[in-house]
């Protein structure tokens, strides 16, 4: 509704029937609802000045024709540029009625009443750079970025790709995800049972123990960018190794095709040895490592073992049919041939296997560039969403970012990422990216992100301990440098609170950061300064539901004591 008017009916009209009253309704809306003069007016001044609607509206030739001062175009009301165009354009595209339509259907619409010379032109531009659209739509294009594949290793375990697989039922040994390793050139793949909370210093352990002692050290890593490997401490150690740490794109695991196929061959593996509890996949990963690397590679066309030692080791069926007799002496020059012309025969099916691939997937697949500066919209498609928000009525993409950095490959940028957005690895793969169209013109009202893209809580609160009351929980805080995530073994410490110093009205404390949050969720009720082993230390008092909500969405913060 856009007016309400009432009156009271008289005696003739309390006899009339109900759909009487709805007509008589309308007669009265009529007489109350008039035309803005002013409207009119500026219409007809914009005709003066619009060249497009000039000389036709001071002698309308045919198709044109004029009516209380405005112009018509084969009766469809001609609309001059201006102000009054930039309303027309917004109410038909982003009112409720518009409903932020596309193109077609929009351009549909108006033309069914309105009418101006580059209509199709600036309402195609008009919805092009919607910032609405914008984050809203996906892409109906195909994807961009070609398939490149990684260019072939001299050596074997020159370049291997490692894969994490979790979330499989814990083991008796307490294991609980699987570390798969695969060498680039021949294929050979090692599949070690791990715990899910290892720490990057355990992953590099599980790595020094059981793949550097075989094959020793690669040039390239290419991972799928798990936690473990963007750690601080992986990155050391790597570095002291002299190993160029070559992380796939974030959110891109396709970079690392190569790994996720020995995925879904090893759970096919397992789904049909595992027992009933499921409990038992560990103990039949020495038997499938071994069959995984003594089957011939559809890409390599070669067995795994064969490209890595030069022959096939006995198997239960080579000892059963052999007769006792000796095998017989190969000389260490046809060995070594043997070894070369297998090596060259599974570069070459690699090449073409690669070929093949992207030939295939580059069908559905379409060139695309950006270049430094351009500014691009970021798929939200595995960004992790605030918690009660819905990911089907979420944008489909966040943004402007400005690209900043170009990646060798061509299909993977660096963007500049706002400091909110501190937690994103700021290189992604160019199928998460689309252009960003700009209108300076346009106002834009900007809303929350739904999605969670930077810390729970402002990194300068240090949570010291905390006490409950019937009603409330007072949470002792220190206004330090350090973050949260210190807080976790800091609660032990009492305190005695004083009387309250602050409460929600007054002038914030120097945590003015927590206060604001809290605040605004409205669940701080007041707060104090109390003395903590001789120093000052701030006191916030916040509701018990707060508390309970805090201990399923903010562990980090509350530490494990308070849970």
């Amino acid at each position: 509704p856009v007016a309400y008017a009432s009156r009271k009916l008289n005696k003739a009209e309390q006899g009339y029937s109900t759909h009487e009253r709805e007509l008589l309704a309308i007669l009265i809306a009529f007489t109350l609802v008039k035309v803005d003069e002013n409207i009119l007016k500026s219409l007809e001044r914009e005709y003066r000045k619009d060249p497009d609607f000039k000389n036709a509206f001071e002698t309308q030739p045919a198709p044109f024709s004029k009516n209380k001062n405005r112009l018509y175009f084969e009766n469809r009301l001609c609309i001059p540029k201006g102000k009054i165009r930039e309303i027309v354009l917004h109410d038909n595209h982003e009112s409720l009625f518009g409903a932020h339509r596309g193109f077609k259907k929009t351009l549909q619409y108006v033309r069914r009443h309105l009418y101006w010379p580059s209509m199709n032109k600036e309402l195609h531009e008009y919805i092009k750079t919607c910032p609405k659209c914008q984050e809203a739509k996906s892409l109906t294009q195909n994807k961009v970025g070609k398939f490149r594949p990684f260019p072939l290793p001299l050596k074997k375990w020159e370049q291997i790709s490692m894969y994490f697989i979790f979330d499989l039922p814990r083991t008796n040994t307490n294991k609980s995800a699987i570390l798969v390793v695969v060498d680039k050139l021949s294929k050979h793949t090692h599949f070690v049972p791990i715990e899910s909370n290892h720490t990057a210093k355990d992953t590099a352990e599980v790595f020094y123990n059981e793949i550097y002692k075989h094959h020793g050290l690669p040039r390239k890593i290419i991972s799928d960018r798990d936690t473990r490997f963007t750690s601080t401490l992986w990155k050391e150690i790597m570095k002291l190794l002299r190993v160029k740490l070559n992380l796939s794109t974030a959110f891109h695991p396709q970079t690392d095709g190569q790994s996720e196929r020995a995925f879904r061959t090893l759970q096919e593996m397992l789904r049909c040895f595992v027992s009933y509890t499921q409990r038992d996949w560990s103990k039949h990963l020495p038997g499938l490592e071994f069959a995984y690397n003594n089957h011939i590679s559809d890409t390599t066309k070669q067995t795994p073992f064969f490209l890595e030692y030069g022959q096939h080791p006995l198997s239960v069926s080579d000892v059963l049919h052999s007769d006792g007799s000796e095998t017989p002496t190969v000389t260490t020059q046809r060995f070594l041939e043997n070894i070369r012309r297998a090596n060259e025969i599974a570069k070459l099916s690699i090449t073409a296997s690669n070929e093949r691939n992207a030939q295939k997937v580059n069908k559905h697949r379409r060139d695309h560039s950006f270049h430094l500066g351009d500014q691009v919209m970021l798929s939200t498609k595995n960004l992790p969403l605030k918690t009660g928000r819905s990911k089907k009525l979420s944008p489909k993409y966040i943004g402007p970012f400005e690209v900043i950095d170009i990646l060798a490959s061509g299909n993977a940028y660096k963007l500049q990422l706002p400091e909110k957005y501190q937690n994103l690895h700021p290189t992604f793969h160019i199928s998460l990216l689309k252009p960003y169209y700009n209108d300076q013109h346009r106002r834009t009202i900007g809303r929350e992100s739904a999605f969670q893209t930077e810390d729970k809580m402002p990194p300068t609160v240090d949570l010291i301990s905390h006490r409950n009351t019937q009603d409330f929980i007072d949470f002792l805080v220190s206004e330090t440098q350090e973050t949260y995530f210190k807080t976790n073994g800091l609660t032990n410490k009492t305190f005695q609170a004083t009387s309250l110093l602050f409460n929600v009205t007054s002038t914030p404390s120097p945590t003015t950061h927590l206060q604001a949050y809290l605040r605004t969720n409205n669940h701080l009720k007041g707060g104090g300064v109390v003395t903590v082993e001789g120093q000052a230390q701030y006191v916030c008092l916040c509701s018990f539901t707060f508390y309970k909500h805090t201990a399923r969405v903010f562990p980090e913060w509350t530490g494990s004591s308070i849970l």
